[in-house]
């Protein structure tokens, strides 16, 4: 499940930043999925018990690597973009 996610933030990172965000925006906002993702799992979808136990650690992790992973996709964006004038 994390790996996928983390695909799709890398994916929405360079997305946000090809669209013209800039670099802290498109990290910012990409950031914002896995921990999304994890309070839909704890709560809503199945509401797995495991993971409602140690959820807000699960979401703070998802947002440190959720904010790597978007940097890293933004920052290959900025390498493919044209240079400005």
């Amino acid at each position: 499940m994390i790996l996928g996610v983390l695909s799709l933030v890398l994916a929405l990172a360079y997305y946000l930043r090809q669209r013209g965000l800039g670099f802290a925006r498109a990290t910012g906002l990409a950031a914002l999925l896995p921990p999304l993702v994890i309070v839909f799992y704890a709560f809503v979808y199945p509401a797995d018990q495991e993971l409602r136990e140690v959820w807000d650690v699960a979401v703070l992790a998802g947002v440190f690597f959720g904010l790597v992973v978007g940097g890293f996709g933004a920052y290959v964006a900025s390498l493919f973009q044209p240079p400005e004038p």
